[in-house]
This record gives C-alpha cells, sequence and structure tokens, in this order.
C-alpha cells in the first residue's frame, strides 16, 4: 500500500482522518488546541479540493467520475472513509473548535460544505444535519441554519433542543456581527434584516410547533433574551 500511494505524496487522507478525530475531541480547557484544530480542518479542506479538483477534470474529459483512476486501492478506500457522515461529522465539530472570529468561520463552514455537497459522496444523515446547525449558528449563517432545520423536519427527523438553540445563536452571532460593524450613517428602515429578529424566531417558534417540540423556559427566556438584544 505504501508503495502504491506514492503517486500523490501529499495526498494522505488516512492521517487526515486521524487528525480530525482528534481534533474534534478537545474540549474547552488545556486539552483544547485551537492552532491544532485549525490545521486539521485546513488539510481536510485541502484534501477536499484536490479529490474535487480532480473529479472536475474527468468531467471536463466526459468521463465517468471514478476515485480509481487517480489514487490507489488504499487510497480509495481511505477517502470513501474520508467522505462518510461520520468522519465529516468529526470535520464539522473540528471547525467550530478553531477559534475563529464569527465571519472567518462564516466563510469557513460555507466552503466545506460547498466542497462536500459539489463532492456528492457524503449522505445528510441526522447527527450530521445537527452538526451542520451548531456549525452555521456559532458562524451566524443564519438562512442556512434555518434551511438545516426545515430539512430535519421534511426528513422527519427527531427534534432536539439544541437544533433550536442553535438557530438561536446563529442570531446573535450574526447580530453581534452586524453591530460591530453597522453604518451608523443609514437609517433604521435601510438597516440589515437580521436587526430585526422576529421572522426569524417566528420560523424557528413554528418548525417546533410542526414537531410537536417542548418549548422550555431556559429556551424561551434565550429566545427573549436574544429578541431584545438583537
Amino acid at each position: 500500500d505504501e508503495d502504491e500511494d506514492e503517486d500523490y505524496p501529499e495526498f494522505h487522507p488516512q492521517q487526515v482522518i486521524q487528525d480530525i478525530c482528534e481534533a474534534s475531541k478537545w474540549k474547552d480547557g488545556r486539552q483544547w488546541d485551537p492552532y491544532a484544530a485549525r490545521r486539521a480542518v485546513d488539510d481536510y479542506e485541502e484534501h477536499l479540493n484536490f479529490i474535487w479538483n480532480r473529479l472536475q477534470r474527468q468531467t471536463q474529459k466526459q468521463q465517468p467520475q471514478d476515485l480509481q483512476e487517480f489514487l490507489s486501492p488504499s487510497q480509495v478506500k481511505a477517502t470513501r472513509t474520508l467522505m462518510s457522515s461520520e468522519i465529516t461529522e468529526r470535520a464539522v465539530k473540528a471547525s467550530v473548535k478553531m477559534n475563529l472570529n464569527t465571519y472567518a468561520l462564516s466563510r469557513k463552514v460555507r466552503e466545506l460544505e460547498r466542497l462536500i455537497g459539489s463532492i456528492g459522496m457524503t449522505p445528510l444523515t441526522d447527527p450530521l444535519s445537527l452538526r451542520l446547525i451548531e456549525a452555521n449558528g456559532k458562524a451566524g449563517n443564519v438562512g442556512r441554519a434555518l434551511s438545516l432545520l426545515q430539512l430535519r423536519k421534511a426528513r422527519d427527523y427527531p427534534a432536539q433542543e439544541d437544533e433550536f438553540v442553535f438557530c438561536v445563536r446563529a442570531i446573535e452571532s450574526a447580530g453581534l456581527f452586524m453591530r460591530k460593524n453597522r453604518n451608523v450613517f443609514v437609517g433604521e428602515t435601510f438597516q440589515p434584516a437580521i436587526d430585526n429578529p422576529t421572522r426569524w424566531l417566528d420560523a424557528i417558534l413554528l418548525n417546533m410547533h410542526q414537531r410537536s417540540a417542548t418549548l422550555t423556559t431556559k429556551l424561551a427566556n434565550r429566545m427573549l433574551h436574544t429578541y431584545a438584544t438583537t
């Protein structure tokens, strides 16, 4: 196997899998290393770009997309594991541990989702969709978080309080970013729509109602706080 991997010496999906799994385990405290998480996620993104570019070359040549045409058998096996829902969920989890600002994290999460979707080898499962809501929530990607919330409803995934909390967090993150970058020379009627979070909160409540999810006191208080401060 080692001899077969010499074709692409910088392509090591098995190592990326190990790094991603390790980075996703870190928690706040002494064991949390945001720089190691960044390195793991950046390497993961580079590997996704490599796979995507190679598949695109095949498409441009009007050839069927086949990993075996440009990877060794051992690399193909590791790549399929790399693109699995389980490892992808770990990679998304590692991305929220990079300690990036809202704008940088928003771009990173959107780019990872774009690559994963473009390659098209990763089923969107219950755990992965929940993790994507978490990442988009922290990144302030309100529209994407709510789209995933709707997808979970459409697929009849069990409602979990965390997914609604993550969507509320998306509103908070976006609102905080916009307040820091607010154009003070523009009138209130021309401020971004996120400055009025009512429709987003209503969408969350509607989704909860449609899925018979319980509105806990803790979540209700957080939504009220978000409405009052955004």
